[in-house]
C-alpha cells in the first residue's frame, strides 16, 4: 500500500500541532492530523496499514460516516415553511398548514429506518396525531416514512395519520380520537 499511517506528535502546513501522520511511501511525504477522525477519513489513511500491523476498514468505516452525515441531514428538526407546532384540539400539540398544501405533495419524512430496525422519528413524526378520519397517508420511500395529504390542505388544517394502518409504529389507545 502507498501510505503509512502512524500516531506521532506533528505539525501541519499551518504550524498546528497534531498527533497522527501519514506518510507516502514513494515519495516520503508527511501529512499531519489534529484529529483521529479527520486523520481515519482522510484519502491516504483510507490505503494506509495501521502501525501496529493492524488493518483499517476504511470503505466500512467511510460508508459508515457517510451514513450517519445523511441521516442527521435527513432528520434534522425543522419543518418546512408550510407547517407549523401548535396546541391540538386532539393531543396535547400538533402539526399544522400554515399555508395551503396541495393533495399529495411530500410533507416530509416522519421516521426513518434505523439498522436495528427502529425507529429515529423527526418533528414531523413526533408531533403528528392519529385520526380515524386522517387528513395524510404514510409512504414508505426506502426505508423512511413520509407524509403526504389525502386531499388539499388549507390553512390551520391539522396534519393526521391513522396509526392503525402502520403496524409497525406506536398503535392508538383507549380514547383516541
Amino acid at each position: 500500500m502507498p501510505y503509512n499511517k502512524r500516531r506521532e506528535d506533528c505539525k501541519n502546513k499551518s504550524g498546528k500541532k497534531g498527533t497522527f501522520v501519514t506518510v507516502n511511501k514513494s515519495t516520503g511525504e508527511r501529512k499531519c492530523w489534529k484529529s483521529e477522525r479527520a486523520f481515519k477519513n482522510a484519502a491516504p489513511s483510507i490505503y494506509a496499514n495501521e502501525a501496529d500491523g493492524g488493518t483499517f476498514e476504511p470503505i466500512e468505516e467511510a460508508w459508515k460516516l457517510i451514513r450517519e452525515y445523511v441521516r442527521e441531514i435527513l432528520l434534522e428538526n425543522r419543518l418546512s415553511n408550510d407547517l407549523e407546532v401548535v396546541d391540538s384540539s386532539i393531543h396535547g400539540v400538533g402539526i399544522f398548514a400554515r399555508n395551503p398544501i396541495p393533495a399529495h405533495a411530500d410533507l416530509g419524512i416522519a421516521q426513518a429506518r434505523r439498522s436495528d430496525n427502529g425507529y429515529d422519528i423527526t418533528r414531523l413524526g413526533k408531533y403528528h396525531n392519529h385520526s380515524n378520519s386522517p387528513t395524510c397517508y404514510n409512504k414508505d420511500i426506502g426505508g423512511t416514512h413520509h407524509l403526504f395529504p389525502h386531499h388539499d390542505l388549507g390553512v390551520g388544517d391539522e396534519v393526521t395519520i391513522d396509526y392503525t394502518l402502520q403496524p409497525d409504529l406506536e398503535q392508538p389507545k383507549e380514547g383516541w380520537v
